[in-house]
């Protein structure tokens, strides 16, 4: 066929030029307005039609989830972190988050991510860096509310329970058990890596460890982040 010959959709049917289709990679055609039905995370044309397909249902089902679940909550129940046209959308209550760009404006379907989908320290980068590859540099308030819940799930999976929070510092007291995997040369040494303002104690058999959220080159979750992972990846 050529270059500027009509093909037919795959999905509907209807005849379409080069510049309001794509080929997907069983060779078959893919029009504009049945590529709105897909997410706007993918590439098409990088699968073939019967996945396609699949996809489509997917996304009709979180259409569906997004409008039960996430729509009907208040303002106050939702986090929006914006940089220019493109942000997050964050809600708590059901540990889900929005992705919205002039892009994902012009889909059929919404499309919801939930928070534990972020399952390692890799996970998180990586959905940074597609974030601002595709819609630019993503501002410090939605970078820091990432790191957040990053942090939380790693206290979580270490069986943290007591943070202590003041105006100027955090104190973790890590539980009985842990303290006692960790070499605690060891660990005032990679404490010392990360921050040398991390300080660093032992009292009724637990490690405590102080960090100042003051006068610090970053905002202190980005320090308690690689803390808990160090812990996680060397002592657990």
């Amino acid at each position: 066929m050529g270059l500027f010959s009509k093909e037919e959709c795959c999905f509907c049917n209807k005849k379409v030029g080069i510049l309001t289709r794509k080929k997907l990679r069983d060779k078959k055609y893919i029009c504009r307005d049945c590529e709105k039905n897909c997410s706007a995370f993918i590439d098409i044309s990088k699968f073939d039609s019967e996945y396609a397909k699949q996809h489509f249902e997917y996304m009709k089902k979180q259409d569906i989830l997004y409008k039960q679940a996430f729509e009907p909550l208040s303002k106050e129940e939702k986090l929006r972190t914006f940089y220019q046209f493109s942000g997050i959308v964050f809600a708590d209550s059901i540990a889900m988050f929005e992705v919205i760009t002039p892009k994902t404006e012009k889909k059929n379907f919404k499309e919801l991510f939930r928070y534990d989908q972020i399952k390692d320290y890799e996970t998180l980068t990586n959905i940074k860096n597609e974030i601002e590859d595709r819609f630019g540099k993503i501002n410090e308030k939605m970078e820091i509310y990432m790191y957040e819940e990053w942090f939380e799930k790693l206290a979580y999976s270490l069986g943290i329970k007591n943070i202590v929070q003041t105006k100027d510092q955090v104190e973790i007291y890590l539980p009985v058990e842990l303290s006692s995997q960790i070499n605690g040369e060891k660990l005032f040494l990679e404490l010392y890596n990360i921050s040398p303002k991390f300080k660093i104690k032992y009292l009724a058999k637990r490690i405590i460890i102080t960090l100042p959220t003051k006068n610090l080159e970053k905002h202190y979750l980005y320090y308690l982040v690689e803390l808990l992972q160090k812990i996680n990846s060397d002592f657990a």
